[in-house]
């Protein structure tokens, strides 16, 4: 997460949407990690105006911890709107 703001502060909008979905992929069993990676996407979604991914965590925001409480998060999913929200890989 540390590093992905880092990005951010650099204007780096690509690097810190990978390092977070990398830190999505470790998050998602967890329920307070994984609502907050993506927090995190939302904030950089929301600095850099990418509406799309904006409006694509605020749906993820809201299923982010029963998916983890039921242990339905897709497996393998980055968590960013690149790929389907019940996508696994």
């Amino acid at each position: 997460i540390k590093a992905s703001l880092l990005a951010k502060r650099s204007g780096n909008y690509e690097t810190a949407l990978s390092l977070l979905e990398e830190a999505h992929l470790l998050a998602q069993p967890h329920s307070w990690p994984h609502f907050y990676v993506h927090w995190k996407m939302l904030c950089l979604a929301f600095a850099f105006r990418n509406w799309n991914e904006f409006l694509g965590q605020l749906q993820r925001l809201a299923l982010a911890i029963p998916g983890s409480l039921t242990g339905k998060a897709p497996r393998g999913n980055v968590g960013s709107t690149k790929m389907g929200i019940f996508e696994e890989r």
